[in-house]
């Protein structure tokens, strides 16, 4: 059994682009991405060895698939180019889970995408599952690269908690759920939750009222002064 059948993964091509870019050895550096035996995946460590007299310095590359976790290792001349894979992620909104594992997700133009099963990461897919009987409102964010595509990641867009767990992960980030005004920054966006949006309406509106009574104050008392300046004459 080949590792796509394996891990069952889902088809993505895209027609008319390519998976993938020509990239210099010698510039791919750690946490980028390189295709080694035809797979995506990111680099780990990189190591590049001293020109000697009869070649060019070599660099050699230890990388993890980005979908199967498969450790692959390759050494390139330096100077000759490799193949990078274009690495997409994009977020759904999770609305479903049917009987044979596959999750019905919500895009951002109203559509409905069925074609993605369950990720296999234990963690990740016990907090899906768990999360979804319990009702909560979860975003998913799918990963895609040549032609494939696989549940990573997943985030608790409900009103007090806002959770983001990655494939891999033993732990997850909870908020706090206090009753105070802050910023959470989740997934490069600041976000508000509910009832920081009502203290600063209800701040604005309470501050508005304290300027209107104080302005009131001060033009009657300015009124008052005009008429006492009056009498007086």
């Amino acid at each position: 059994m080949s590792d796509s059948e394996e891990h069952q993964f889902e088809s993505k091509a895209d027609a008319g682009a390519s998976k993938t870019y020509p990239q210099q050895a010698g510039t791919i550096r750690k946490n980028g991405y390189i295709v080694i035996k035809n797979r995506p995946c990111k680099v780990v460590e990189v190591s590049t060895s001293k020109t000697g007299k009869h070649g060019h310095a070599k660099c050699h590359f230890v990388a993890i698939d980005i979908f199967t976790g498969k450790k692959l290792e390759d050494i390139v001349p330096s100077s000759h180019n490799c193949d990078v894979p274009h690495v997409n992620r994009t977020e759904y909104q999770l609305i479903d889970i049917s009987e044979d594992g596959f999750v019905s997700l919500l895009t951002d133009n109203g559509n409905t995408k069925d074609d993605l099963k369950l990720p296999t990461d234990e963690t990740l897919l016990g907090q899906i599952k768990d999360g979804f009987a319990e009702g909560k409102d979860l975003v998913v964010s799918v990963m895609s690269a040549m032609g494939e595509e696989q549940i990573n990641a997943l985030k608790d867009i409900g009103p007090n908690v806002e959770v983001l767990l990655t494939a891999g992960d033993t732990t997850a980030q909870k908020d706090s759920g206090q009753m105070s005004f802050v910023a959470n920054f989740c997934h490069g966006e600041w976000k508000l939750r509910w009832f920081d949006y009502y203290f600063i309406t209800l701040g604005t509106k309470l501050l508005s009222v304290i300027v209107r009574v104080v302005l009131y104050g001060i033009l009657t008392q300015g009124v008052l002064a005009s008429y006492g300046s009056h009498d007086e004459m």
